[in-house]
This record gives structure tokens, C-alpha cells and sequence, in this order.
């Protein structure tokens, strides 16, 4: 009943506004509708969303409401089909410390062959190595599920200040070999490639680069041992792909059919855990993103799904789409138009399934901020959080739009042409170092950083 009043009194002011309004005076119908709904949705508990981007909001108690009531407040606009992130989860996640590894001694000239197989102790001792070089550290930002080191690699061999910020991430899918296997060769090659090369190294203190190369070290390292080469989860049996607590994470519209690669039960794939963000991979990802995406240029996902390039976000604003189709394109062509672009449908993220890391990039950029009452990132509007399902597109919202960073782009590449290229095989191994070549990743990195340079403003 209280929601009917609302609505009522919304649009009764709304009548007499537009009676006494001068002749020909008109108002944009979908801000006055907008408004109107936005009147009568039953908002969650708490204050105004404020606080760092992507931060929780500044809700009066950290509770996270059960799914059943969530469902009874936007029943109107649809339902949540996955339990929240844990407010404890969420703290933890804001509480981790990244540890350098100081690594001493003078680096090796290490020469990476992709046909040759990378476990995680080679992996690490690569890590090690890189940290030896000036102007690079390597750091621990978060530990696996079975305790395995997660690592990001920073670059900034002029400094970080005032530089562009590249991101950087891959193997979030335990049988995506590429993206760690690429990003570790890269980062190896171009890094000692500055050390004799003055153009290469010119280019690395223009910019800042954060890389995550293996988000997901123990559902590889299980591939690699002999487990099931389709696994894409976590040794938790945990997507951590869409685990995130993303503005459209596990939300579904009304009318629109649940996505079917969709898992209420732990196994290979499709998995978003019983809450989001219950993963300790998961958070360590939240923290990296809460902390650079304010602030960096792009951010580039590396997946393994069939030559092609994803660039949009339907729940994102217009401009930021427009930003990232614009740098896949340059990715597409630096790549010697081997990766395609592919627009996401319509109803992406509000057809139940749960959230990538790059919906929650782009859910930070975009000035969405974690709700505990929801356990994921809500929009505020007339200083209530509100989740996507109520309103499904910020461009309708533009009046609330308070970007934390509206230059951000974020494209996520998939590598490969076929299911012949996942997981630890040789024959897999090697149909990887043929496309590296073929597509020129070699030069990827310093690319990349070309066109980053090209952009900024004069």
C-alpha cells in the first residue's frame, strides 16, 4: 500500500506541475516515468551510498537481506536469483594487505616457449624472476582456495605518477590456459626487452601496468594434474567468473527467460557459489578492482572462447560502451583483425546469470557501489540503493550518473578457435604458440601501450 501511495503522489505533483508549466513547456517522458518508478520501489534499508568508488555504501547495519525478501521488494521489476556477498566477505576483501615479494638477486634471461608446459611452480619461479627486474614488482594480493599465491605484476619502470594505468587479467577459467600463458610470455618478453631496447623501455615509463596473469591457479593446476579438461571453476567448484558482485549480478527481468548455462550446485562450470563473492580468489579481485579502476585507462580481460572480442555492457551508459568499442577495435587491429567484435544481447546481466570481472569493472567505473543489504553493487537514486532490475539501463538514469571514472574502457579477449585449444594438452599447447604468432601477441603489450599513448589528451 505504501508503494501505491507513492507512486500516486509522484504522479499527482507530476499533473500539477504540468498545469501550471508555461504553454509548450514539456519535460522528457522517460526522466518523468523514471522518476515515478524510482518513487515506487521499496528501497532497502540504510543512508545515501557514499564513500571511495565501488566502496560499500553507508547503509546503518551490515545486514544482507535473505534472497525471499530482496525478491518481495522488486518483484514489480523482476528477481535475484543468487544470494548476496556477505558483508563479513566484503570487509574481508576491502581488509586484504598486498605483500611484495622483494625478491633479490639479478634477474635471468628467461626464454618462454608456449608449447612447453607452465605449472605453477614454473609459474612462480617466472614470478620471481620478473621481480627482480627494476621497475617491476610482483606482489601477493590474495591466496586460492587451496592457498595458492594469487599475483599481480606491476610495471612502472618511470614511476606511477600522473602515468596512464593498463590493466591487465587472465586465466579466470581453469582451462583458459592462454591468458596466463600469454600474459606471463609477455610481460617476460617486453620486460627484458627494455632492458636493451630504448624504444621499448621509452614506452614502459610512459604507463603504469597491473597484471593478474592467473586469477584461478588451482582449477589449472588440477587440469594439469589430470582432472577434467573442461573444468572452467575453482577447486571450490565455483565459477569465478560469475561470482562477482557486479550491479547485474544474478538479477533476472521480468519476462525474460534464466540464462540455461546457469548451476544452483558446485562442479565444472556455470556455478556462482550459494553467495556471491564467497570465493577467496573472488575477493582478492574485488579489492584489485575497487582499487585501480578509479583510476586506470583500460582494462583487458584474456578468456579463451572462439576469436573474438566483447566491448559492451547493456547496463552501462552509452559513452562507456562507445569507449570500449573504440579500443577493441584498435585491439582487433594491432591483432591483424584475427578477434572480432561481439556485441553482448540485450538482456546480459538481467537474465539471472551471475557476474564477470568485467561487469564489475565496469560497475565500479560506472559509479555503482556495494550494498550490504543487497551484497552487491546498487546505483544511488534519491539516496536509496537500487538495483539494476528496477531500472536495467543507467542511460535512463542519467540524472543520478556519477561516474567514478568515465574514461575507463574494459574489452575481454577470447583466444582461441576451438575447444582443440583448452586445457594442458601438447596438441593444445601448440595450436596456442601458433596463434600467438600468427596474430602478432609479441607485440601486444607495447601496442596496447601506443594506443593508450594516442589517447590521452593533448
Amino acid at each position: 500500500m505504501a508503494k501505491v501511495l507513492r507512486l500516486f503522489a509522484c504522479m499527482l505533483s507530476l499533473a500539477l506541475f504540468l498545469s501550471l508549466a508555461p504553454a509548450g513547456y514539456s519535460l522528457a517522458g522517460a526522466a518523468d516515468e523514471a522518476a515515478c518508478e524510482t518513487a515506487a520501489f521499496e528501497p532497502s534499508p540504510g543512508a545515501a551510498q557514499n564513500g571511495a568508488p565501488g566502496a560499500a555504501s553507508g547503509t546503518s547495519e551490515k545486514k544482507l537481506l535473505p534472497l525471499h525478501e530482496i525478491n518481495e521488494r522488486v518483484a514489480e521489476y523482476g528477481s535475484m536469483t543468487i544470494e548476496g556477498m556477505k558483508p563479513e566477505d566484503y570487509d574481508a576483501s576491502q581488509s586484504l594487505v598486498w605483500t611484495p615479494l622483494n625478491t633479490a638477486g639479478e634477474p635471468r634471461p628467461i626464454d618462454i616457449n608456449l608449447s612447453e608446459p607452465m605449472n605453477f611452480s614454473v609459474f612462480e619461479e617466472r614470478m620471481r624472476n620478473l621481480d627482480k627486474y627494476e621497475g617491476v614488482e610482483v606482489s601477493v594480493i590474495g591466496k586460492s582456495a587451496m592457498g595458492r599465491n594469487i599475483y599481480m605484476v606491476k610495471v612502472a619502470p618511470g614511476g606511477e605518477e600522473g602515468k596512464p594505468i593498463i590493466m591487465l587479467s587472465g586465466n579466470v577459467h581453469a582451462r583458459e590456459f592462454a591468458g596466463a600463458d600469454y600474459l606471463t610470455k609477455i610481460l617476460n618478453d617486453t620486460v627484458r626487452k627494455s632492458q636493451t631496447d630504448p624504444k621499448t623501455r621509452s614506452l614502459l615509463e610512459k604507463v603504469v601496468i597491473v597484471a593478474v596473469p592467473l586469477v584461478n591457479p588451482d582449477g589449472r593446476e588440477m587440469i594439469i594434474n589430470g582432472g577434467n579438461r573442461n573444468r572452467k571453476s575453482n577447486a571450490n567448484g565455483v565459477d569465478l567468473n560469475r561470482a562477482m558482485p557486479a550491479a547485474n549480478a544474478g538479477q533476472l527481468s521480468k519476462g525474460v527467460k534464466r540464462v540455461k548455462n546457469f548451476s544452483t550446485k558446485p562442479g565444472l562450470y556455470f556455478f556462482a557459489g550459494y553467495n556471491l563473492g564467497s570465493e577467496s580468489e573472488t575477493r582478492a579481485m574485488i579489492k584489485w578492482f575497487d582499487y585501480y579502476v578509479p583510476k586506470a585507462f583500460v582494462y583487458i580481460d584474456l578468456h579463451q572462447q572462439g576469436g573474438s572480442q566483447y566491448y559492451n555492457k547493456p547496463f552501462s551508459s552509452a559513452k562507456s560502451d562507445s569507449l570500449s568499442k573504440d579500443f577493441a577495435k584498435r585491439i582487433n587491429l594491432l591483432l591483424k583483425k584475427g578477434y572480432r567484435l561481439v556485441s553482448e544481447s540485450k538482456y546480459f546481466g538481467l537474465n539471472g546469470d551471475g557476474g564477470t570481472m568485467t561487469d564489475y569493472a565496469r560497475s565500479v567505473a560506472e559509479g555503482f557501489r556495494y550494498s550490504y543489504a543487497y551484497g552487491r553493487l546498487t546505483l544511488g537514486i534519491d539516496g536509496e540503493e537500487t538495483p539494476l532490475v528496477v531500472f536495467k539501463d543507467i542511460d535512463d538514469r542519467m540524472q543520478y550518473y556519477n561516474p567514478a571514472n568515465a574514461s575507463f574502457r574494459a574489452v575481454t579477449i577470447e583466444i582461441g578457435r576451438s575447444p582443440s585449444y583448452l586445457g594442458a594438452g601438447s596438441r593444445a599447447r601448440a595450436l596456442r604458440k601458433r596463434e600467438y604468432k600468427k596474430y602478432g601477441w609479441d607485440g601486444f603489450l607495447t601496442g596496447v601501450i601506443g594506443n593508450v599513448l594516442a589517447l590521452q589528451p593533448q
